[in-house]
């Protein structure tokens, strides 16, 4: 079991560098106001809230990624 942690730390500490993290950001943004809008105006209401969930989400998880594989470096 904790071979496969280190294995998993290893792995975020080789993908999560700040243009992951921008990426992951940006990817975000665009899911929250530009997918979200999009739906909103086809009237898919529960759509809409489901892009802006995931929106919200990739921002967070992209610095917090970023944060853990410097902390745990």
């Amino acid at each position: 079991m904790i071979h496969i942690l280190k294995t998993f730390v290893k792995q975020i500490n080789n993908i999560a560098n700040i243009y992951f993290v921008f990426l992951l950001v940006f990817i975000g943004v665009f899911t929250y106001f530009g997918d979200a809008k999009r739906f909103k105006n086809l009237g898919l209401d529960k759509e809409t809230k489901i892009a802006k969930v995931i929106g919200v989400i990739y921002m967070i998880i992209g610095p917090v990624l970023f944060g853990l594989s410097k902390l745990i470096k």
